[in-house]
């Protein structure tokens, strides 16, 4: 894959929010920030620090109840009561659902950003390890080289040996 290039508006390089935000997502625990949000959706907010995407979804329930409303003009109370409850409850699903995915995903990418670090350290100290053995064994082969004494010079020094 090429390197991507250092830009801050590239969406593929996380910043240094987006890094302490998935941080601070990862330490959450799913099932409370679940339960939370489904029985009051503000206390499941604050728990996640979430608010932008919660008034998106209580934004789109408020669309979705008006643009219902308009299109079956219910002739009793009732109706009208039991439809806008039916969208109510399909929004509160969606938010605890949707919270619970941010936990969720958070936490992946933490493991996944883990097993890189581990990876990288892995490789760090393998290629480490190689780097020392090359510098020994070069350094036994430079030493190996100055214990050696040719032929010729061993005939000088141990004339008798050779039988000169």
């Amino acid at each position: 894959m090429p390197e991507q290039p250092d830009n801050k508006w590239n969406p593929f390089i996380p910043t240094q929010r987006d890094i302490q935000r998935t941080d601070e997502l990862a330490a959450k625990n799913v099932a409370v920030a679940g339960i939370l949000t489904f029985l009051f959706a503000p206390a499941g907010l604050i728990y996640l620090n979430r608010g932008v995407n919660a008034l998106k979804i209580i934004g789109y329930v408020f669309a979705a109840s008006f643009a219902i409303a308009l299109i079956v003009q219910p002739k009793e109370d009732s109706d009208s009561n039991s439809i806008g409850q039916l969208v109510g409850s399909i929004g509160g699903i969606a938010m605890t659902a949707e919270q619970i995915i941010a936990v969720n995903k958070a936490q992946q990418r933490l493991q996944k950003k883990d097993i890189i670090e581990i990876i990288k350290q892995k490789n760090n100290d393998f290629i480490n390890a190689e780097q020392q053995k090359l510098s020994t064994s070069s350094h036994i082969a430079n030493v190996n080289s100055t214990k050696f004494i040719s032929d010729s010079e061993l005939k000088r020094i141990l004339p008798g040996i050779f039988g000169e």
